[in-house]
């Protein structure tokens, strides 16, 4: 099974990450976190 590993950080020190298992759910938590104002990348 595939997984997706949402990263965010602030000042380009990691914050947190969480695993997704499908891309549409971490593409929804990753623009979450952008609105809240975090850098996020999805490895």
């Amino acid at each position: 099974m595939k997984r997706y590993h949402v990263i965010w950080s602030h000042n380009g020190a990691e914050v947190g990450r969480r695993t997704c298992y499908d891309w549409n759910g971490a593409r929804q938590y990753a623009e979450q976190k952008r609105k809240e104002g975090y850098s996020v990348e999805i490895e």
